[in-house]
């Protein structure tokens, strides 16, 4: 598959997101300072690029837990540090923010990394950042509508005449600058919910599946709704991509793996959620059925083709900073370009 939003001539496309963690390291029980933190993300879009992977994305918070509340200022700097890798908001809340201000900022980035700027929408999980930004959690699903339905009218043609019942309407808008190909690349995050995909594929959007712990079962059956969405409006199937969000945890052993994978990321859903995690999908994990991506690099690697004869997927990122242990994320991210991406991507070439 070769179009405006992937190439897949090299194989599937492998990307790391930071969500911007913010907790107390998980050995030494202490902060790094916010600059650090900071910093440390955009040394991982630097080293991502390095070693070989296809995109880096940022997330959106606004919460004490999370340090990356503005990602296209972080990518920005990762853009005028880097040359090739593509630069992804991961996501965009976009029920939060002026489509305006999103087109004009994306479009501004796109310009400024050579036309590597993408973005990610949602709606998102936390929802204490409604109330801050003045919003009504009761109109969660009409904002996003609204608001996607206008940030794609601006995307797909300026000047542009809207009316919606979030913002002033416009009257033969033109805005500037424009992104370096007239259009920016912008997928639709698909969670949990079955009509997020149905209404991705009744749109055209490439989606962005998020897999963390669900049974193959469940996410099969957004896929087939996005897809079926798609062939029912009148897309392509074949020239419109879908990504796989995942955690990843390498190991040269997979029960080391899945030990130390569970004690991170329980020490981030225990400060998140107050409850532990469910032992049992890590249990499960062992099999390479299982969508949790933990264990050693043949596991990884037999679990993504699996994947991929299941989905057809097009990309797959993992979050890759989960917990917060700096020290780990490299020695994580080299161990996947060293030892899994390249015979994944020769596998994959289409």
């Amino acid at each position: 598959m070769k179009n405006k939003w992937i190439d897949t001539s090299q194989g599937v496309e492998f990307g790391i997101i930071s969500l911007g963690d913010y907790f107390p390291d998980l050995d030494q029980q202490i902060h790094v300072s916010q600059e650090d933190r900071l910093l440390n993300m955009v040394k991982l879009g630097q080293a991502a690029e390095e070693m070989g992977y296809n995109l880096f994305g940022v997330g959106e918070s606004h919460q004490a837990e999370y340090i990356s509340s503005a990602p296209e200022l972080i990518l920005s700097h990762i853009a005028a540090l880097t040359h090739r890798i593509k630069l992804s908001s991961a996501t965009t809340v976009l029920s939060l923010h002026d489509p305006v201000r999103v087109y004009e900022n994306f479009a501004t980035l796109d310009l400024l990394s050579g036309g590597r700027a993408e973005t990610m929408l949602g709606r998102g999980s936390r929802h204490q950042a409604y109330q801050l930004f003045g919003y009504d959690l009761r109109d969660y699903d009409e904002l996003f509508a609204d608001k996607l339905d206008l940030l794609l009218a601006l995307n797909h043609d300026q000047p542009t005449t809207w009316s919606g019942q979030y913002r002033p309407d416009l009257d033969q808008a033109e805005l500037y600058p424009k992104p370096l190909n007239n259009q920016l690349p912008i997928w639709r995050v698909v969670g949990q919910s079955t009509s997020s995909a149905r209404e991705a594929g009744s749109q055209g959007l490439p989606a962005n599946f998020s897999y963390l712990w669900t049974g193959s079962s469940l996410f099969n059956k957004r896929v087939d709704i996005y897809r079926q969405a798609l062939q029912d409006h009148g897309y392509s199937v074949d020239q419109v991509p879908i990504s796989i969000s995942g955690a990843l945890f390498i190991a040269d052993d997979t029960n080391e793996a899945l030990a130390l994978a569970y004690q991170q990321m329980q020490h981030t859903f225990k400060l998140i959620h107050g409850i532990n995690m469910n032992k049992q999908d890590f249990i499960n994990a062992r099999s390479y059925k299982h969508p949790l991506m933990v264990g050693n690099a043949q596991l990884i690697k037999d679990k993504l083709l699996y994947q991929y004869e299941q989905f057809n997927y097009q990309r797959f990122t993992f979050e890759i900073d989960n917990g917060n242990r700096q020290h780990q994320v490299h020695d994580q991210m080299a161990r996947f370009a060293d030892q899994v991406m390249e015979p994944v991507k020769e596998a994959t070439k289409s």
